[in-house]
């Protein structure tokens, strides 16, 4: 029996619908498999820890919900005598990436001693550093691998931070902040300037094969962050995301670093 004209056309349409599905769905599948070939970075996030238990939930939380997921947690805790490190075990016995290290003895080390064993002990591509009573934004992470997608060559990134907590301190930092973000893009102004262009490392990631390269060798710890920078701005520029993805607690027990950017 021969087919009618109308169903001959029926037919050819359903092959047609049903090869155009076939081809979707193998596009669909190529597109799937390229990009999980893709490598993606993995990231260390180093919080160095010490008396800051209060803090530390907020801190962690923050890292756990970033939408940018491969990563792991390095937490050094330099000698806390409050309830930071019983803290830490807790999510470390929840979450697998969350690792947690000491000082021989468990001894407070100073944050040099602490820095350096956390990025010993990390294995990420770029280390990105927390401290334990600041948080970030979650897209902290994913907005620093969008860097890396359009600047492959990038070494150090950083952020836009935005203070919190006690309101005098809140207002002092203010016009530092505002005028890192008004001078941060002039060309070779970390060669010619000797001013402090990151206010917190809870704002940067650094490639640890750089790190593993600098000298920390420094006078006073608490200029152990620009002492490391200054010698990463000699072969390699900052990117600089002008969002707020980190939050820089301001409180009595923290340390304030104030510089005149004229």
């Amino acid at each position: 029996m021969k087919l009618a004209t109308k169903d001959k056309n029926t037919l050819k349409n359903s092959y047609m619908l049903l090869w155009g599905l076939i081809l979707s769905i193998v596009l669909v599948l190529f597109f799937i498999i390229k990009n999980n070939d893709k490598k993606l970075p993995f990231i260390t996030v180093l919080i160095t820890s010490y008396n800051y238990g209060e803090y530390l939930p907020e801190t962690l939380n923050s890292v756990l919900s970033q939408t940018y997921k491969n990563y792991e947690i390095v937490v050094i805790d330099d000698g806390s005598e409050d309830n930071s490190v019983e803290i830490i075990k807790g999510y470390a016995e929840k979450h697998k990436n969350i690792k947690l290290f000491t000082h021989k003895d468990g001894k407070n080390n100073g944050l040099v001693a602490s820095l350096i064993l956390g990025i010993s002990k990390s294995k990420g591509e770029f280390v990105a550093f927390l401290e334990s009573d600041d948080y970030w934004h979650k897209d902290n992470l994913l907005e620093k691998i969008k860097i890396l997608e359009k600047h492959p060559k990038a070494k150090i990134i950083g952020n836009r931070v935005e203070p919190f907590g006690d309101a005098a301190r809140v207002k002092m930092q203010k016009p530092y902040l505002k005028s890192i973000d008004d001078k941060i893009y002039s060309i070779n102004y970390f060669r010619e300037y000797q001013a402090n262009p990151i206010p917190t490392m809870s704002s940067v990631m650094i490639q640890r094969n750089v790190l593993n390269n600098l000298d920390f060798n420094v006078d006073s710890e608490v200029n152990i962050d620009f002492h490391l920078y200054k010698q990463v701005f000699v072969f390699h520029p900052l990117y600089y995301i002008n969002k707020t993805l980190t939050y820089w607690r301001q409180h009595n027990r923290s340390f304030s670093y104030i510089e005149s950017f004229k």
